[in-house]
């Protein structure tokens, strides 16, 4: 049996640029830290500080460190979906949005405040929004793309 070129493309990786998601990851993040830090000036000056049980009061630096761990977490994610599946635009977007959404459920069990919790998952919304969707746009949809 023969194979086509459709059928052996499909076997090898999808070949991604390093250097071109290392650029997006870079842009995505810049984008998400000044965001969320916009965000973080808003919600300080409306009410009391931002509280979590095991941090204290959460500060800038905090709130910009777990930026560019989740911005490293996307870029990671970006490049396993090129090398394991068939789909990996779909597959990186889907499994970001289910990630932000299970990490929706983590500030309300540890803010001390609704204020906080809500605060908190706004953080994870500015940093999901131009991080997947800059990543995702430099994917194949295709293993073959």
């Amino acid at each position: 049996m023969q194979t086509t070129q459709d059928e052996k493309t499909l076997d090898r990786p999808v070949q991604v640029s390093r250097r071109e998601l290392a650029r997006v990851w870079a842009k995505g993040t810049l984008i998400a830290a000044v965001l969320v830090t916009i965000a973080y000036l808003i919600a300080t000056s409306l009410a009391d500080p931002l509280v979590v049980e095991d941090i204290g009061a959460v500060g800038l630096a905090n709130v910009l460190t777990f930026t560019v761990l989740g911005a490293t977490f996307g870029i990671g994610l970006a490049i396993a979906t090129t090398r394991l599946v068939r789909k990996p635009r779909l597959t990186f977007v889907a499994v970001s949005w289910a990630a932000v959404a299970g990490y929706s459920v983590l500030p309300f069990t540890a803010a001390e405040s609704i204020h906080t919790a809500i605060w908190l998952n706004i953080f994870h919304l500015l940093v999901a929004v131009p991080v997947i969707g800059l990543m995702a746009r430099q994917l194949p949809r295709d293993a073959g793309s």
